[in-house]
């Protein structure tokens, strides 16, 4: 391991008789147990695992990477009820789509969007039908 610094408090690790553990997140750096927030029984259960350890702030700035991408997968997800919705409502006018919605396109005019009136449970969760008419069946 050699000597270096620990990120959080600035003080030195000299050698392996610290305990310290290394995070293997974006900082890639050594961490005094205490400063990594571990206390002795989660560190001598992480000592000789085969788990990765990532240190809070690599933690946050993962947890932040993955809320900006649920982020666009909603807004994603937003656009298509949204395009669903003007489909819905002019039947089969034509609606402007995008190259995102290729099957979309497909589909227009093919898929009517209603909802059971009394929908059946039958032990599942399901709540909504989705009915597909007008479109062949596969050669197999």
């Amino acid at each position: 391991m050699g000597s270096c610094f620990c990120p959080i408090c600035d003080d030195l690790i000299e050698d392996e008789t610290q305990q310290s553990i290394f995070c293997e997140g974006i900082c890639n750096t050594w961490l005094h147990r205490c400063c990594a927030g571990l206390s002795k029984a989660a560190f001598s259960g992480l000592e000789g695992s085969a788990e990765k350890f990532y240190c809070p702030h690599c933690r946050l700035q993962d947890q932040a990477d993955e809320i900006s991408s649920l982020k666009e997968a909603l807004a994603s997800l937003q656009r298509d009820v949204a395009a669903l919705q003007d489909l819905q409502t002019t039947g089969n006018q034509s609606v402007a789509s995008s190259p995102e919605e290729p099957v979309l396109s497909n589909l227009r005019g093919r898929l009517p969007l209603t909802r059971p009136r009394h929908p059946s449970n039958n032990g599942s969760d399901r709540k909504f039908n989705l009915i597909v008419s007008g479109i062949e069946e596969c050669a197999s």
